[in-house]
């Protein structure tokens, strides 16, 4: 049972298993799920690509609390360890947790406005003001500490700003700021190279590093590997229009759990 703080159009039968459960007696078991929320992955109603996952992992067995927020506010939720698994991070960009890969990819890099240089591995960016999302940690900016960056609400924040003059870059993920780009309409405006990673990333589902929080990444990996195989895992991607090379290393079958003691140190 799938119960969104967002309201989410839920498919028919969503319920029903677990009404027969409350009506038998049986006790339903719950799940808290906190939902990084971003416009082109999630619409303004609350439906998209990650409340969907959640519908089809979960099932109609397990009665799924749904909160979607913007990336600082949904990670402190699940850091005060009133979400059990969030949706979704990194791998190894969170202290403390461990994961679950779910066969996604992506890259991250800078967007600028077109026309504008896009910045390259080894330049130098002193002196540029840099948007990137509040809450979401990134490598350079650890390397880079002294450049100037400016945290944001949200990648729409960030990538109208740009748009606007008011800050040179946005640095974040590929795949999402492409997606919001869309939604926002600004393609025509700002652009961004694929061929100039400054990193890669997996995102992951992160759960708590205790064994509840690793049985439940073990359950979920389970339901993952047969979205692969029944073909539903393709179908889902496809229906929102996803390219091929974000998902491609699930459909190979790169899905798995990664400890919080197999991150490397900082």
């Amino acid at each position: 049972m799938f119960r969104p703080k967002c309201p989410i159009t839920p498919r028919p039968g969503l319920y029903a298993a677990a009404l027969a459960a409350l009506l038998a007696g049986a006790t339903v078991q719950a799940a808290r799920v906190s939902i990084i929320s971003s416009p082109g992955i999630i619409d303004e109603e609350g439906r998209g690509f990650f409340p969907e996952l959640a519908q089809i992992l979960y099932g109609d067995e397990i009665d799924v609390h749904a909160s979607m927020f913007p990336p600082s506010r949904a990670i402190w939720v699940f850091e005060g360890r009133k979400a059990d698994v969030l949706f979704a991070m990194p791998v190894c960009r969170m202290e403390g947790a461990s994961y679950l890969r779910f066969g996604l990819h992506d890259y991250e890099l800078f967007v600028g406005r077109v026309g504008q240089p896009l910045p390259k591995p080894g330049d130098n960016l002193a002196g540029k003001t840099i948007a990137v999302v509040g809450g979401l940690a990134h490598p350079l900016r650890k390397r880079q500490p002294d450049w100037k960056w400016y945290e944001t609400r949200d990648y729409q924040q960030a990538l109208r700003m740009l748009a606007a003059g008011r800050v040179d870059y946005v640095y974040g993920f590929a795949f999402l700021m492409d997606q919001v780009m869309t939604d926002l309409k600004l393609n025509s405006q700002l652009r961004y190279d694929l061929g100039r990673p400054f990193d890669q990333v997996i995102p992951a589902l992160a759960v708590h590093n205790d064994a509840a929080g690793l049985a439940e990444a073990k359950r979920l990996e389970v339901r993952f590997r047969a979205m692969v195989s029944d073909g539903s895992y393709l179908r889902l991607m496809r229906s929102y229009g996803y390219p091929m090379w974000y998902y491609q290393d699930g459909l190979n079958g790169r899905i798995g759990v990664t400890l919080a003691s197999d991150c490397p140190a900082e």
